[in-house]
């Protein structure tokens, strides 16, 4: 489903791209749609996902006047593929949670076997991907107050619980 929905982005980017650019060169204009469609497609995927402008100029090193011009450009189907990005962004961290609940309980097991130590870090990474992926699904849908975010974030305090745990495990199975 979700290589569905990217596909069906793609495609309706791609159709668009062809149409401004034949628009554009029947009137002889300049635009990046005829000079460089690989760049406008990339804009209009990462602004479908979310990202902000600011982001594409830092992360992508996208020049802010072709950002603008592209999004002028392609005002009228934004909102639509905006849409479909939010799908593909909440599909993404969807999928991340369910990676972080495995890992969680993954590293319990191994805590429980003595084959592991984990450290916060193990964890604060997932996390930190976790909410960016939540933070791009928000942004990216047109009903983000209506998305209600899972509960299950883990803390110092989860992390610090779950290696008390461990150990006291480990000192009885000592003791035994």
């Amino acid at each position: 489903m979700e290589n569905e929905c990217k596909r069906q982005l793609l495609e309706e980017i791609d159709d668009a791209i062809e149409a401004v650019a034949s628009r554009k060169e029947a009137a002889r204009v300049k635009c990046l749609s005829r000079y460089n469609p690989e760049r406008v497609a990339q804009i209009l995927y990462l602004y479908s996902q979310g990202v902000s402008q600011s982001q594409m100029i830092r992360r992508y090193g996208l020049n802010r006047n072709a950002i603008r011009l592209t999004l002028v450009d392609y005002a009228d189907r934004l909102e639509d593929w905006r849409s479909l990005g939010g799908k593909l962004a909440a599909r993404s961290f969807l999928s991340l949670s369910s990676l972080q609940e495995d890992l969680v309980e993954k590293l319990q097991e191994l805590m429980e076997g003595e084959e592991f130590r984990p450290t916060f870090r193990d964890l604060r990474d997932l996390s930190f991907a976790l909410e960016q992926a939540w933070r791009m699904s928000v942004a990216a849908r047109e009903n983000a107050p209506t998305v209600a975010r899972p509960e299950r974030v883990v803390t110092q305090a989860d992390y610090d619980e779950t290696a008390r745990k461990a150990k006291s495990r480990l000192a009885e199975l000592r003791a035994e």
